[in-house]
């Protein structure tokens, strides 16, 4: 999905979540009202006339209400930080009061202090009235939405420049390579195979380590709202908001990428070489070159050796995947004679690590070349069938 149609998701599941969100209020309400009950026979006849001693009976009542409230029992329940408000037009972000009852967030020395004969009586007495009002006010508490902001549409300047001491090619890698991360990640979250949270915070790490290129802070700030309610109980799909915020983020990074080019050209990285051509066939993968470098050529016969190594292996499928790539960039019209030395280039890191994939170093760069050999994919069909067959052939490999 594009970032549009993310955006349209997360409004369409606004709805279903608020009345999820009712539904929680209510069992919230039933829960303080048992704890309200246990507690309201204590209040008054909490201290024995016999002995100066709390009760028992009062102690666990109180207790049990204690840990209710430090599981979030003052907070409408969700986990979304959400607002609301009873009669009046007065917005709470939890209840009236509630961190007024004494004991509440209080060390356990104080705690039990609150607890002893003297004090006992007033402790339980404003805790009972304190939870008897989230008893109360929870079954007509009213939601004050929306519950799951909408990230608004963020967009790359159209004019800018990389960071000052940094190369285009390393920049471009690191880009490449947190949007492969979040492909894959999304395809994960397609197949149910990790947690939408996990999955969010674990990617909001890697865009954060792209803070040199001076990114909007919301991106990252949008990815960790969106991680924590993903986890909520009310919302109905969270694998699809998931999938929603990160395909909001990876949005704006794809624009990045496309962009990078002017912004190194800005930077006075975008001067190169005029072309020599070369003609004829090169390497062993059956198809014209022209146009290009002598290094293009160079390029060529590298990756049709190391297929060949490839294949020499057993893995024929991961080797024609190989010389599908190149022989996509070298047909593809849409690409001018620079962009597929590029790209050849990437397909030779690919190539690469595909020969040796235990060495870490070169598994990374081949998954920043396979990003952005994805990326460049957008441009033509014939380069992007190559690569959607890459990934459901040799796609497990990074």
């Amino acid at each position: 999905m594009d970032g549009e149609e993310a955006r349209a998701v997360i409004r369409s599941l606004e709805e279903p979540t608020q009345q999820r969100l009712r539904e929680l209020l209510l069992t919230h309400g039933r829960e303080a009202k048992a704890l309200a009950d246990a507690l309201e026979p204590w209040c008054g006849r909490a201290v024995s006339r016999w002995k100066p001693a709390t009760k028992p009976g009062a102690l666990k009542a109180f207790h049990d209400a204690y840990e209710w409230i430090r599981a979030g029992g003052n907070c409408p329940p969700g986990d979304l930080h959400y607002k609301i408000t009873l009669d009046s037009d007065y917005v709470y972000s939890g209840f009236v009061d509630l961190d007024g009852a004494p004991g509440f967030g209080s060390s356990e020395a104080i705690l039990h202090e609150l607890l002893e004969p003297g004090k006992a009586e007033n402790t339980i007495r404003q805790t009972y009235y304190s939870i008897r009002q989230i008893a109360d006010s929870s079954p007509k508490a009213r939601i004050v939405g929306p519950v799951l902001p909408v990230p608004g549409a963020l967009h790359p300047p159209r004019h800018g420049r990389l960071p000052d001491g940094a190369l285009f090619r390393n920049v471009a890698e690191d880009v490449a390579a947190v949007i492969e991360q979040g492909r894959v990640l999304d395809r994960a979250l397609y197949d149910r195979s990790t947690a939408p949270r996990l999955a969010l915070e674990s990617w909001k790490e890697s865009v954060r380590r792209l803070d040199g290129l001076r990114l909007p802070r919301e991106l990252t700030r949008d990815l960790h709202f969106g991680a924590v309610a993903c986890d909520s109980p009310a919302v109905p799909d969270p694998v699809l908001l998931g999938r929603a915020h990160l395909a909001i983020v990876l949005a704006y990074l794809e624009e990045l990428m496309e962009r990078l080019p002017d912004y190194a050209e800005a930077s006075g990285q975008g001067n190169k070489p005029d072309p020599v051509t070369v003609y004829g066939n090169v390497g062993a993968i059956n198809s014209q070159v022209t146009n290009s470098h002598f290094s293009v050529a160079e390029t060529v016969t590298n990756i049709a050796t190391t297929a060949e190594t490839v294949a020499s292996r057993g893995r024929t499928d991961i080797a024609n995947a190989i010389r599908a790539l190149a022989e996509a960039v070298q047909h593809a019209p849409e690409f001018t004679a620079d962009q597929r030395a590029e790209l050849l280039d990437h397909v030779a890191d690919v190539a690469d690590a595909a020969a040796a994939p235990e060495e870490p170093r070169r598994l990374t760069r081949a998954k920043a070349a396979i990003a952005m050999i994805a990326t460049a994919a957008g441009a033509s069909s014939q380069l992007a069938q190559a690569v959607d067959a890459w990934h459901q052939t040799a796609g497990q490999l990074f």
